[in-house]
């Protein structure tokens, strides 16, 4: 025991070592008590350095190292937390390692975005919820006024209820047009043949009006015409809300692939700028936004303006349980959302206050 002391002592007074996770493989001539104690004695001179154990063959238990005694004279009494399995401790050290090091980063600043509507996006909202107070998913006119009141950029989008509007659109937007269903019942409308892309002439909506109408009958709404946007890497911004922690906003890949890849951040609100950055970055398809084998990268920029606005717009407006934007096509020169569907609904109860501020606790 008196060597398994001094050793432990040897090592924790070491300033290059940080942590100290001690593994025990009981032989036969060493009690497991002995270890406990030498190891109790060193952890009580620790200071702030981590201490851990594992304990082989005992389950990673030992009553002795719960903390309520000290073996050793003039050692604090402190817990040591012990496991069955020397990498569940590891995987501990290096949890506690990284949460360390997230409350130690700068927390960021939330910014001030004065051209950012606020009070007219909760306006728009309160009086939807007026007419349908259980809720609804809004029309693409008025999803598309909602992200156009935060300014968040929208491709221009003209409503077409018949198909000679669809055609009159078409030539006032400008061709290559999208054609898609209007109804907000469609969420999905690819796998419904809701969309079509590329049309270069009136002919061209004409037919496609016409077919899609009569795959889809009454559900279609009408239609809504946009102009083609440059291509770009897909993308998507969401506002989701949890029953525990509120709105959040979620940032992915987009497109059609968006549920194949599932590569998305979530983050509380309210957003700071280093918040954004981060959700950016730190998918693994993030390299496909910052120039990846030799493509131009993306205007990051507009594309963290974006996420901060949706941010804004959750924080401000609980209301909002569903928010899609996807894709939301980011190029070198800035970013544009494609395709918008937004869900509103009265709020439940509340998460308890101050969840953000528990990094503070």
């Amino acid at each position: 025991a008196e060597t398994y002391a001094r050793t432990l002592e040897v090592l924790i007074g070491d300033p290059a070592i940080d942590a100290l996770l001690v593994i025990f493989v009981p032989p036969l001539v060493t009690r497991a008590e002995d270890v406990a104690a030498a190891i109790t004695g060193a952890a009580g001179r620790a200071g702030d350095k981590a201490v851990v154990a594992c304990f082989l063959g005992r389950n990673g238990t030992i009553e002795m190292l719960e903390g309520e005694t000290s073996a050793t004279a003039g050692a604090t009494a402190r817990r040591v937390p012990t496991f069955a399995f020397p990498e569940a401790a590891a995987a501990a050290l290096g949890r506690a390692a990284a949460h360390c090091e997230w409350r130690g980063r700068p927390e960021g600043v939330v910014p001030v975005l004065p051209d950012a509507r606020v009070d007219l996006a909760r306006r728009m909202v309160t009086e939807r919820l007026a007419t349908t107070p259980s809720g609804e998913w809004l029309d693409p006119a008025a999803a598309t006024g909602l992200l156009e009141a935060i300014g968040v950029p929208v491709v221009h989008t003209v409503p077409a209820p018949d198909v000679d509007a669809a055609v009159t659109a078409a030539t006032e937007v400008g061709f290559p047009v999208v054609l898609k269903a209007a109804s907000p019942a469609i969420v999905h409308k690819t796998e419904r043949g809701a969309v079509r892309l590329g049309l270069g002439d009136a002919a061209a909506v004409r037919a496609a009006f016409e077919q899609m109408h009569a795959s889809l009958g009454e559900e279609m709404g009408g239609a809504v015409v946009q102009r083609m946007v440059d291509p770009g890497v897909e993308t998507i911004v969401g506002v989701t809300r949890d029953p525990a922690f509120g709105s959040l906003v979620l940032f992915g890949m987009g497109g059609v692939q968006a549920e194949l890849l599932r590569d998305t951040a979530l983050r509380i609100v309210p957003l700071t700028d280093r918040d954004a950055s981060e959700m950016i970055r730190s998918l693994r398809t993030s390299p496909l936004l910052l120039g990846f084998r030799g493509a131009p990268a993306v205007d990051v920029a507009a594309l963290e303006d974006v996420v901060l606005r949706l941010g804004l717009l959750a924080e401000h407006v609980p209301e909002i349980a569903e928010l899609d934007c996807n894709p939301v096509v980011v190029s070198p020169t800035g970013t544009t959302v494609v395709d918008v569907k937004v869900r509103v609904a009265p709020v439940p109860p509340g998460p308890p206050p101050g969840v953000r501020r528990l990094r503070d606790a």
